[in-house]
C-alpha cells in the first residue's frame, strides 16, 4: 500500500489567485482541511461573489500583476498558491479590455 503525503500547512498561508466564484477555493477548502486566507482578482464582481461564499478569507480586488507579495502576506510563508497561467487571454486573467498587460505578454 502507498503511503500518502500528508503536507503540513499548518501555520502557511492559502493563497487563491484569479479567485472568482470560489469553486477552486472549495476544492482546496475539502482537500486540505482549512480555508483560504488570501483571495485575490480584479474584477469587483468576482471578488463580490467570492466574499459572499468565502468570508472568512481576506479579498484583494487588485490585479495579480500589481498586488504586493510581501504586504499582502505580511511576511508570512506561503504553503499553496493557486496561480494558473497560459499564454494568452483569459477573462479572468486580463483587463476590461481583454488584453494582458504589456509587460506580461
Amino acid at each position: 500500500m502507498n503511503r500518502q503525503f500528508i503536507l503540513n500547512l499548518a501555520n502557511e498561508l492559502i493563497v487563491d489567485n484569479f479567485a472568482g466564484g470560489g469553486g477552486a477555493s472549495t476544492g482546496i477548502e475539502l482537500a486540505l482541511g482549512r480555508h483560504v486566507n488570501i483571495a485575490i482578482n480584479h474584477d469587483p464582481e468576482a471578488v463580490a461573489l467570492h466574499t459572499a461564499d468565502h468570508s472568512q478569507t481576506r479579498h484583494y480586488c487588485e490585479s495579480v500583476w500589481e498586488i504586493d507579495p510581501v504586504e499582502v502576506t505580511q511576511g508570512r510563508k506561503v504553503g499553496f498558491d493557486r496561480l494558473f497561467l497560459r499564454k494568452g487571454c483569459h477573462k479572468l486573467q486580463c483587463g476590461i479590455d481583454h488584453h494582458p498587460p504589456s509587460n506580461h505578454a
